[in-house]
């Protein structure tokens, strides 16, 4: 039986080769389609799966509540970890992940690292991270310890044993050598923290002390804990507020309920495994995902999917009329509605295992191109690789069923007599269901069009809009870390900056400290309106700590009041704060918060006001900005170029950096493309979904030009009639297309409500969106409609053309 079924599909798909090749190539470029994207959510939602205890580890975050609006950060207090595991049983261990920028020295190299951490011993109880051998496990016990991935110990000692080597370490708190005591495996790519190197957090203490290492007096490090097993997590967050009011109320000289009301401070417990798709923070380790775009990645998947298998169902069903009388023949014969539909659903099993393989094939070639587009190596094919397996299994079996089960029961359903008879028309309408589904295929298409227009859209509005400065032809450099005295390293500053003004090719030069979509120091709480606000309802700030240059290199624009002078002395008690700032401090105009004083440090004065700009990208509301001056905290040097002779220039700023700061590496780059890279998980998300579109209306149009093929030869004899009796080929034309068009045209207006509704929700994820406007439905809709009406006007213009003799020479 399974032989003939085998003969019999094979003869069926070869009799009909072209709607053969359509269909296996739509499934194909379904089946591919799905796969890559069920590929990168299972990239996604593994994040930090390969840690062994992960169902048990939490961050700790910091959540400020001022008024009732919180300002949330992945960070919390160096002394948190300890008090937490004195206090409480249920925390079974905890580390600290402090995060220090780092010259990182071995005889005569030396490289900025960004991916370095002070970390306590416990890390390696709580992380799953492989040692290698010779690793002196456990490590991380002692001062002056460290342990290295292994793309770190390559680059710093190549093939030589890395255990035993002493590394020399830079920060602005400490130079330090510290012997390796192991090496780890990299950590995989889809770990929300990347990890290369990590100090014992004893290191940090012999410097700062214990006192600090243990205090309460700062924000900027990761906390993680191990709960032990079985513990009630709402049980232990319920304990939180009074834990705050036992630790901070003694460091704040505050009273109870400071974890509770609109003005508190919150301990937010975050499961491990839910912080890349869950969590958007400040301070994050890095940029995390949105599980909002999984979701949408899902649905895609599905209906990409879902259209390969309505172009199966549809050419199917078209091809019914003409297997009518073979199906009439069989069940004469003896044949069963069962064997018929086993037949059936056996030919959709031999197309789908065809185009599995054709897809196969096109995931092969196309994975390593998308890991690139992507920036994640999220396919990367591996033979024992079950979830892939699973993948295919699912995709062919999936699509099987959704391409073969109506067909197989549409065609065994067919009545003998009235087949032989010619008649199929009389009992069975299957002409509005492949309607349907032609609408369907074409609704999916132009929403994909529309949700790629919208990203291109919002794309476009945050790179041109006004950011409140100018970034173009900004060269950063960044200063280095430096534990000298504040006056030599504001000396070396002040030399390096007027050596770069010396050039004719630089304009101006500021040194400051927070460049923008960079990290910023926080200032919680005590600033507020001297007499108007009390000191314990203050509020979240940003500070910058900038020369007098500052405004004039970024072209800030100054709204009331006046710039800092050049004397440090009388200025030391100066504050210029942004609008945000002033709004949240209640003033209702620049003018009248000149020359206020607030609370900050002790009591400052406000002399200055300058336009709101933009920190962080457009997808984040503007912050509240403090701007002192100071000529020591140089970490960053911004020099206004002209693009005549770059390189030269450059060159110039490196040989000057180098004699100035010979021990440290030069490092540069340029503002406007520095702050360009906030958008680039955005743009990689177009250009996916851009991709991903084409595969749809590719599908939807291939599936109608099938249709409009076998309908331009069901009709052949009428068009040869029609041209006989004088019908032009424009009639013709519009004779064969309209009924097309139209469905085309109802799926566009069907499509429009879903549209408005998904970019309403989707622009309201930014802080800043372009408006939405009647181009976000007519370009999209004309586009599809375009892209139809060529694929109906090739088929139905060659079926015109074609000589009316050889469609009628048979009557």
């Amino acid at each position: 039986m399974l032989r003939n079924y085998l003969f019999t599909a094979s003869r069926a798909l070869l009799r009909y080769k072209s709607f053969s090749v359509i269909n296996v190539t739509g499934l194909a470029v379904g089946m591919a389609a799905f796969l890559l994207i069920v590929q990168y959510i299972r990239y996604e939602l593994t994040y930090d799966a390969f840690h062994e205890k992960g169902e048990r580890i939490y961050r700790v975050g910091t959540n400020f509540y001022r008024e009732g609006i919180p300002a949330q950060y992945a960070a919390t207090f160096l002394g948190l970890g300890p008090a937490m595991k004195a206090d409480f049983p249920e925390v079974a261990a905890f580390t600290r992940l402090s995060f220090r920028r780092s010259i990182v020295s071995y005889q005569n190299q030396a490289f900025t690292e960004e991916n370095l951490f002070f970390a306590d011993a416990d890390l390696l109880n709580i992380f799953t991270l492989q040692m290698q051998q010779g690793s002196n496990a456990p490590g991380l016990q002692a001062p002056n310890e460290i342990l290295l991935s292994q793309s770190a110990a390559k680059k710093y000692f190549g093939k030589e044993q890395a255990v035993g080597k002493v590394l020399t370490l830079k920060t602005r708190l400490l130079e330090q050598d510290v012997t390796v005591k192991g090496v780890f495996a990299d950590l995989p790519s889809n770990s929300h923290v990347p990890i290369d190197f990590l100090v014992s957090i004893q290191t940090l203490a012999s410097h700062i002390g214990n006192e600090r290492l243990n205090g309460w007096d700062s924000i900027d490090h990761f906390t993680y804990i191990l709960l032990a097993p079985g513990t009630d997590v709402p049980n232990l967050r319920a304990k939180l507020p009074a834990f705050i009011d036992k630790y901070l109320g003694k460091v704040w000289n505050e009273g109870p309920g400071l974890g509770i009301g609109q003005n508190r401070t919150e301990l937010v417990l975050q499961p491990l495994l839910d912080i890349h798709l869950h969590s958007d923070l400040q301070n994050e380790a890095e940029a995390n995902g949105n599980i909002a775009t999984v979701r949408l990645l899902m649905l895609v998947a599905f209906f990409i999917l879902l259209l390969a298998c309505i172009n199966y169902v549809n050419l199917s069903t078209a091809r019914a009329l003409e297997r009518a009388k073979e199906v009439a023949v069989r069940k004469v014969i003896g044949a069963s509605r069962k064997q018929l539909s086993s037949q059936f659903f056996f030919e959709a099993l031999l197309l789908n295992f065809a185009a599995l393989l054709l897809a196969f094939t096109l995931v092969q070639l196309a994975g390593p191109w998308l890991n690139k587009v992507a920036a994640k190596p999220f396919y990367v094919f591996k033979w024992l690789d079950t979830g892939l397996w699973l993948s295919l299994s699912g995709v062919f079996l999936a699509g099987s069923f959704l391409s073969g089960m109506y067909p197989a029961y549409l065609l065994s359903s067919f009545k003998p007599v009235l087949a032989l008879k010619g008649k199929m028309h009389q009992s069975f309408s299957i002409f509005s269901f492949r309607r349907i589904l032609i609408m369907l295929q074409f609704v999916v298409a132009v929403l994909m069009v529309a949700g790629t227009y919208t990203v291109y859209r919002q794309m476009q509005f945050m790179q041109t809009s006004d950011l409140g400065m100018n970034i173009d032809q900004l060269l950063v450099v960044k200063a280095p870390s430096l534990k000298v005295a504040d006056s030599v390293a504001g000396n070396k500053a002040a030399v390096f900056k007027q050596e770069l003004l010396s050039q004719a090719a630089i304009a101006t030069v500021t040194v400051f400290s927070s460049v923008p979509n960079a990290g910023m120091y926080g200032t919680i709480g005590a600033v507020g309106r001297v007499g108007t606000v009390p000191a314990e309802v203050g509020h979240m700030f940003h500070h910058v700590q900038a020369d007098i240059d500052f405004m004039r290199t970024y072209a800030m624009k100054l709204l009331a009041g006046r710039n800092f002078t050049k004397d440090l002395s009388t200025e030391k008690n100066s504050l210029i704060l942004s609008e945000a700032a002033i709004k949240v401090l209640g003033f209702q105009s620049p003018a009248e918060a000149v020359n206020q004083r607030i609370l900050y440090e002790g009591e400052k004065t406000i002399i200055g006001v300058i336009k709101d700009f933009h920190q962080y990208s457009l997808a984040k509301e503007v912050i509240p900005i403090i701007l002192e001056l100071s000529a020591t905290n140089a970490k960053y040097f911004s020099a206004k170029i002209t693009p005549h002779l770059l390189p030269q220039t450059i060159a110039s700023i490196e040989q000057t950096y180098k004699k100035l700061y010979p021990d440290s590496p030069f490092e540069y780059f340029f503002m406007d493309e520095h702050f360009a890279k906030q958008y680039e998980a955005d743009k990689r998300f177009g250009y996916i979904f851009s991709l991903f579109s084409g595969m749809a209306i590719f599908i939807a149009c291939l599936g109608l030009f099938g249709l409009v093929s076998y309908a331009s030869i069901q009709r052949n004899k009428e068009i040869g009639v029609r041209k006989v009796l004088g019908a032009s080929v424009s009639s013709i034309l519009l004779l064969l297309a309209k009924d097309f068009m139209k469905l085309v045209l109802w799926a566009n207006l069907i499509a429009w409500p879903i549209i408005y509704w998904s970019i309403y929700t989707w622009l309201s994820g930014y802080a800043y969106h372009t408006p939405i406007h009647a181009g976000f439905f007519i370009i999209p809709s004309l586009a599809v409609v375009l892209i139809a009406f060529l694929t109906i006007f090739y088929q139905t213009l060659k079926s015109a053309k074609e000589n009316p003799v050889k469609a009628l020479r048979d009557e």
